[in-house]
């Protein structure tokens, strides 16, 4: 086991990539209280099981490229928006105390957006319409998950397998001409009599 102080990036600011892997690995990190930094240089932030409720307030991400934090204890990513411009990928798969889906309304750029198993989110925000790159989007065993608000229409596949107290998404899903994979097994509340352009939709896609 590695006792880090709570500053132990702080003298790392040119520093482009983090890569902590611990959940598998037989070195164990701890922090005797919250982390205060992290270089805001990071372009690519990787860290299973990150022991924190949030990234540090300090923290700008203006230059992520990808975030991934799975298996994280993360209840909100940050407070309010954040300039996100160059983030493309953000994977916080398995972080079961996740209470809401990261603001993104300003990463244009974002392209993939896996939150697999995230089993507090309720709702996917209307922003999510201006996102015009983001093409993945995988919700899988969200299981509390209820409202897709909206959609990009550039959006190419859509997993929300086993989101079980699913009950609405955008009704114009069906006319989204880049959709290829729109996975809904297992979304036991979902009514898909009051959905039929959906079903229709469904079916033309086997």
């Amino acid at each position: 086991m590695v006792d880090l102080h709570p500053t132990a990036f702080f003298n790392m600011y040119k520093h482009r990539m983090l890569k902590l892997h611990s959940r598998f690995a037989k070195c164990i990190l701890r922090f005797s209280q919250v982390l205060e930094s992290l270089p805001d240089a990071l372009r690519y932030l990787y860290w299973d099981d990150y022991p924190f409720k949030s990234l540090p307030l300090s923290f700008t991400g203006e230059n992520l490229v990808e975030l991934k934090l799975q298996y994280s204890k993360v209840e909100r990513l940050w407070e309010g928006v954040q300039k996100l411009e160059k983030l493309k990928v953000i994977d916080l798969s398995f972080s079961s105390q996740l209470i809401e889906i990261p603001n993104l309304s300003q990463a244009p750029n974002i392209e993939s957006v896996t939150l697999r198993l995230c089993e507090r989110l309720r709702e996917v925000p209307s922003y999510f319409h201006d996102l015009e790159k983001l093409t993945s989007l995988d919700l899988e065993d969200c299981s509390s998950l209820e409202v897709v608000s909206a959609l990009p229409r550039n959006i190419i596949e859509v997993n929300l397998t086993c989101c079980t107290s699913l009950k609405s998404l955008p009704r114009n899903i069906s006319v989204f001409k880049s959709l290829r994979r729109l996975e809904l097994s297992g979304c036991l509340d979902f009514d898909y009599m009051n959905f039929r352009e959906i079903l229709e939709f469904l079916e033309g896609l086997e």
